[in-house]
């Protein structure tokens, strides 16, 4: 099942524009909020159900109080929870869709973990990322940081292609 959207590559419209929840979700992220953040542009974009449900958990995260995960755990910060769903607006939908992950220092995280690739594309600031990623088959690695900027390194999607 996919979706059709005039622009917007990530999921977030989907989510601004339904009300599908989980049993876990405890309370409603405010999607008109992030909506208004997304702007959509003029392309039309067939977003795929795994895209969606991403986007989705990672939103969840928003909910999330300090102390989530034992004393000294950190709540992520609806900026850097913005930034991981902005990478997405940039990154081809075609390859396969990463999994939400949040740790107890406040960042959250994507990864894809594959029998082929390991691949992990962390937040802990607005507007950066770092990223990792090995072929599991030769064992040859990458690494770096990144910028928001509209785009996801060549080198990461050519890893995540293998998957």
């Amino acid at each position: 099942m996919s979706l059709m959207f005039t622009g917007f590559t990530a999921a977030a419209a989907f989510l601004a524009l339904t009300n599908e929840f989980s049993a876990q979700t405890l309370t409603a992220p405010n999607y008109a909020e992030t909506a208004s953040r997304f702007p959509i542009d003029r392309l039309a974009v067939a977003v795929p159900l795994a895209f969606q449900e991403a986007i989705s958990e990672m939103l969840r995260y928003q909910n999330l109080a300090s102390g989530w995960d034992g004393i000294g755990s950190v709540a992520p910060r609806p900026p850097v929870i913005e930034s991981a769903i902005g990478f997405l607006r940039a990154f081809p939908l075609e390859l396969l869709a990463p999994e939400p992950s949040v740790s107890a220092d406040g960042s959250v995280s994507w990864f894809w973990n594959t029998a082929s690739i390991y691949a992990t594309v962390s937040f802990t600031r607005p507007g950066k990322f770092a990223y990792y990623a090995k072929n599991k088959q030769d064992g040859s690695k990458i690494k770096g940081v990144g910028v928001l900027d509209n785009s996801v390194p060549q080198e990461l999607i050519d890893f995540i292609r293998v998957a």
